[in-house]
């Protein structure tokens, strides 16, 4: 809420999205720091992103870039964070690409042991086996959910809008709002409720859906749908020894 006091601290703590907000990004460039570290630094993986850009002017003596996930898509996104740190160390984009990357294959390199010599001189990988973590033994298990009649209904219509509107008008950015629509859906209908209304409000633009009608925004106090996957979480919550539970959820 002031920026100007935030910003005046010695050691400071940020997230990459107040850093980008204007009044706090003009201050965080302005100083200069002996030390920058960027956790998650996968999100700097494309050089035209703002919160590239928005590293790459911060002044420092020193860069500590930390991710599990170096390599998302494409081998240029470990040249671009490498680019932060040292720039030239694999020379130019093009020079890193024809000579790195296999034709084709953008996470395959060309002349790993070169590469490897090269990264060795900016990056540390540290595996589990290395730093000697001791775990506990972890149970995984796959709870596959069949949707109400209700859900798959909402589904089935959703999904064949949105195939039909990949054909008609399918640009990169609707195709991408359009694939987390589906993600959404999958997740809850409150989910998908609450991301049409944003996007209805954007400037996204949308196909015309069928099932508009049944998903439109209710009012908050109206109660909410309960879900196949509701029954198989409340299940699962019973069935906890000590009371304590962790549920992570993407939306």
């Amino acid at each position: 809420e002031e920026p100007a006091r935030f910003w005046d601290r010695p050691m400071i703590i940020a997230s990459l999205g107040l850093t980008r907000i204007a009044g706090h990004s003009e201050r965080c460039i302005a100083r200069e720091y002996d030390l920058v570290i960027v956790d998650e630094a996968h999100h700097l993986k494309t050089a035209t992103s703002k919160n590239h850009q928005l590293v790459k002017q911060i002044r420092r003596k020193f860069l500590l870039l930390l991710t599990a996930t170096p390599i998302q898509n494409d081998l240029v996104e470990l040249y671009n964070l490498i680019n932060l740190l040292r720039p030239g160390t694999l020379g130019t984009q093009a020079e890193f690409k024809g000579r790195f990357v296999k034709p084709g294959h953008p996470t395959e390199p060309l002349d790993r042991d070169r590469l490897r010599e090269l990264l060795s001189t900016v990056m540390i990988r540290n595996t589990r086996g290395f730093v000697d973590v001791k775990l506990p033994r972890r149970f995984a298990a796959t709870r596959m959910i069949v949707p109400t009649p209700e859900e798959a209904a909402m589904l089935d219509a959703l999904q064949a809008s949105l195939r039909e509107a990949f054909r008609e008008e399918g640009s990169g950015r609707r195709r991408m709002v359009y694939a987390n629509l589906l993600g959404m859906a999958g997740s809850s209908p409150p989910a998908l409720r609450m991301a049409l209304a944003r996007a209805r409000a954007s400037e996204s633009g949308l196909p015309k859906l069928p099932v508009w009608c049944e998903i439109e925004p209710q009012p908050e106090n109206s109660h909410p749908l309960i879900t196949a996957k509701d029954h198989e979480l409340l299940g699962l919550l019973r069935q906890a020894k000590d009371g304590k539970v962790l549920v992570f959820t993407r939306f």
